[in-house]
């Protein structure tokens, strides 16, 4: 399972529509993917193999939604393991840290997706957030994200 769409955003500025996309892709997208084939895995004696993050297990700002679904595939990644031993399933989790600018992740159409869902933030942020997180504020840290996307 290797579902995965990286979100960045303060928690004040994330819409809840935003937040349920990225539980939807990274965490329920797992999920589904893991009961469609337990019948399987379980006959077979199989393996799954899931993909979260090394932000399943360490927060950092901005990427609370990101987080969120992360810890989500941690959290169902060892409980499934638990459930799966008697059957005989065993469960891998791989957590892959920082490697959006060495995969080509975060170039020129991932910073565009980004711009795209801070634009859609800010047309759906409330007065008093855009007092307190201006178009400045969200500019910089746009810029600081496209400064570090080579990394």
């Amino acid at each position: 399972n290797n579902a995965g769409h990286n979100f960045l955003g303060d928690i004040e500025l994330v819409t809840m529509k935003q937040y349920l996309m990225i539980g939807n892709i990274n965490i329920y997208g797992m999920v589904r993917t893991t009961r469609a084939f337990l019948p399987l895995l379980r006959q077979a004696k199989g393996r799954i193999v899931n993909v979260t993050s090394i932000k399943g297990q360490l927060s950092t700002p901005l990427c609370s939604a990101y987080n969120i679904s992360k810890y989500g595939g941690e959290t169902f990644s060892e409980i499934t393991r638990m459930e799966m031993k008697q059957f005989g399933v065993k469960v891998s989790i791989i957590e892959p840290g920082n490697f959006g600018g060495a995969t080509g992740c975060i170039n020129k159409a991932g910073m565009a997706r980004i711009r795209s869902e801070y634009d859609e933030m800010w047309a759906e942020a409330s007065p008093e957030a855009k007092e307190v997180f201006t178009k400045a504020y969200m500019d910089r840290t746009l810029a600081g994200v496209d400064e570090v996307a080579p990394t």
